[in-house]
């Protein structure tokens, strides 16, 4: 009996331990009201067979005052469980009303109450200007306690007493003088632990717009909060006073009411400027570099972008791994046909932080790579393949270790190993079928990926890659995703188009990559949003521009994705990123215009004509204004001029 009791007191100490590491409260709960149910049962069972009453008899002459110690312990012990696993959940906030009776104040409370419960750190795209995952960090915002003071003192005695999730108030407080009318506004923010009732920060924000003052000061909340969440990943963390997270969620609220090119990408270039002020340099959150990666990638600055990228890398290791995705990706681009033009053009300073960080990161290694990292910033004509080949190596060896780290068992001694996920990484996600179908949609996805980088390096190598095998397992089971058909599509651009003369081969070729184009836009699971913008900057898509076919995919894909109401704007004007896509865009206007049948006399002629005619008529140059006979030297006996002549 004794070794029984000690078999069944183990296995409800593992069990508790087990749904406290991986599991929230619920589960917990639904754990013991099971084992409370088994219990009755076996207790209803053993009253039928004749054996409750002689175990009756001993537990009250033996074991009574023991049995009781064990439950009062057992008690105690998931009481204290359930506190911890409490704290894992999603922290509380409360923003208490102001003390004064200011305008302004309450204003800022009440914008702050609504930016607090927007908050949502998502998992940032796996493609530059795609749909976001799933929540990975939130703040939930809690209304304070209306009614008289014995409810409140009852509230506050709960929150002090029973397990519930971290709660903290928030108080603000106006430093300007009411009666100003500077723009420009001071604020100081307290957050205070409830439980415990000491303040944990404070911090008064230098001045900043009245329009964004209730953004930094919930940044620096939500800042605070998750440096304190044991479930949020270390990339969602940042700078002390939020200003990085703050710049993340004012680059998330486009403020531009028409849907054009134009107006689109200024709002763009204003997130940018946005972001660069916040994490251009310096520690940051994970996330907010990768937005600021993402839209230099749109605007076809990969070099910026792969040195975000390398930051991240550096700074988080293994761990985000939508980052060295992005990363591998932009390391493939770079190493392309043309990167006699993208890595030398790419800034001294970029090339040198790129080169530090992969190498104090681990993933370039020096004295196993074909050149010396000054070789790597700045590469001689003769260097030039050995660089592409050390940039291939490194993005194949972070595919292949991401997914290679997407295989169950990992996953699963991950989740016994590490408990930074709160809801995508747990054993109940690892095991079911969802749980695999997202893995080998994953999987899938990062095989192509690989297949463009080993397609890349044998071209330099002058060998042909061997066809891909056949998917296994759930691999085989999913259907491709979008992702996959957007690098199969990508993949043979490479193959078949990149670098062959023009003919009837290329134009079936171009014709093939088209339509695989199409398949992954028409995707019913295809997260960008506007799928023209990625595919014109794309560099494995850089040999296409010269066929009719993708100049009309291209054109048909910007009329569904903006709105031709106006005319495009001119290059200089900071509204196109080149001459071949200002061609597409007014081409795509012009075709609206004729579809509906109106003709507007604001409409500007074809940049593209406007260009070929430059080039086929150069402007004539001015005069030469000569001096007159017999006034100098500057006019030689021969009729040419001389040294002092006037252009």
């Amino acid at each position: 009996m004794a070794t029984a009791g000690a078999i069944l007191l183990a296995a409800l100490v593992v069990v508790y331990v087990a749904a406290w590491w991986w599991f929230r409260r619920r589960t917990m709960r639904v754990v013991t009201l099971v084992l409370l149910g088994l219990a009755v049962f076996s207790g209803a069972v053993a009253s039928f067979f004749d054996v409750g009453m002689r175990m009756r008899r001993y537990f009250d002459d033996y074991w009574w005052p023991g049995g009781a110690v064990i439950l009062l312990v057992l008690a105690g012990f998931y009481v204290v469980l359930e506190g911890v696993a409490a704290r894992r959940e999603s922290p509380r906030v409360d923003v208490v009303d102001p003390d004064d009776d200011r305008d302004d104040t309450s204003a800022l409370v009440a914008a702050l109450r609504a930016r607090l419960s927007a908050i949502e750190v998502s998992k940032p795209s796996p493609v530059p200007g795609g749909q976001v995952g799933e929540s990975v960090a939130a703040v939930v915002e809690s209304t304070g306690v209306q009614g008289s003071n014995l409810a409140s003192a009852f509230v506050e005695l709960g929150y002090r007493i029973l397990p519930t999730p971290r709660a903290y108030s928030v108080r603000v407080r106006i430093e300007d003088d009411p009666e100003s009318t500077d723009p420009l506004q001071q604020v100081t923010v307290e957050l205070h632990d409830r439980t415990t009732g000491r303040s944990t920060d404070v911090i008064t924000l230098p001045p900043l717009p009245r329009t964004c003052v209730s953004e930094h000061a919930a940044a620096f909340v939500a800042c605070r909060v998750f440096a304190r969440d044991p479930a949020t990943p270390e990339w969602v963390k940042g700078k002390f006073d939020g200003e990085d997270l703050a710049a993340y969620l004012l680059s998330k609220q486009p403020r531009c009411g028409e849907k054009t090119f134009d107006s689109l990408r200024a709002d763009r270039l204003r997130c940018l400027h946005v972001l660069e002020r916040a994490v251009s340099d310096g520690p940051a959150a994970g996330v907010a570099r990768d937005e600021l990666a993402s839209l230099y990638e749109l605007e076809g600055r990969y070099g910026d972008a792969l040195r975000m990228h390398a930051l991240n890398r550096l700074h988080f290791g293994r761990d985000f791994h939508r980052g060295r995705y992005r990363l591998a990706m932009v390391l493939s681009m770079l190493a392309s046909d043309r990167f006699g033009e993208a890595w030398p053009s790419t800034p001294l300073r970029v090339r040198q932080d790129v080169v530090r960080y992969l190498e104090r990161a681990g993933a370039y290694k020096p004295k196993q790579a074909e050149v010396t990292p000054h070789r790597f910033v700045v590469p001689r004509q003769r260097d030039f393949v050995a660089v592409r080949r050390v940039m291939l190596d490194i993005a194949r060896d972070e595919l292949v270790e991401i997914r290679n780290s997407l295989s169950w068992w990992r996953q699963l001694a991950a989740c016994v190993v590490h408990r930074s996920w709160r809801s995508s990484l747990q054993p109940a996600t690892v095991l079911t079928p969802r749980g695999f179908v997202e893995r080998a949609r994953h999987r899938r996805k990062l095989s192509s990926a690989v297949r463009i980088v080993d397609e890349r390096a044998a071209r330099l190598r002058g060998k042909s890659l061997p066809p891909a095998s056949e998917p296994k397992g759930w691999e085989r089971r999913v259907s491709p995703p979008w992702a996959e058909l957007y690098n199969e599509a990508c993949l043979l651009a490479i193959r078949t188009v990149e670098g062959k003369p023009a003919g009837p081969l290329r134009r079936q070729a171009t014709a093939e990559v088209v339509r695989a184009l199409r398949r992954a836009v028409d995707d019913p699971g295809c997260e960008l949003y506007r799928p023209s913008t990625l595919i014109s900057v794309n560099r494995d898509l850089q040999c296409l521009r010269g066929d009719r076919r993708f100049k009309r995919f291209v054109e048909d894909q910007l009329r569904r994705d903006f709105a031709m109401t106006a005319p495009p704007a001119k290059p200089r004007e900071g509204g196109l990123p080149d001459a071949w896509m200002a061609a597409r865009l007014t081409n795509a206007f012009r075709l609206v215009e004729r579809e509906s049948g109106e003709r507007r006399v604001t409409r500007r002629p074809s940049l593209a004509r406007a260009y070929r005619a430059e080039r086929r008529h150069p402007p004539t140059p001015p005069p030469v204004r000569r001096r007159p006979s017999g006034s100098g030297d500057g006019q030689r006996t021969d009729g040419s001029l001389g040294s002092h002549y006037l252009g």
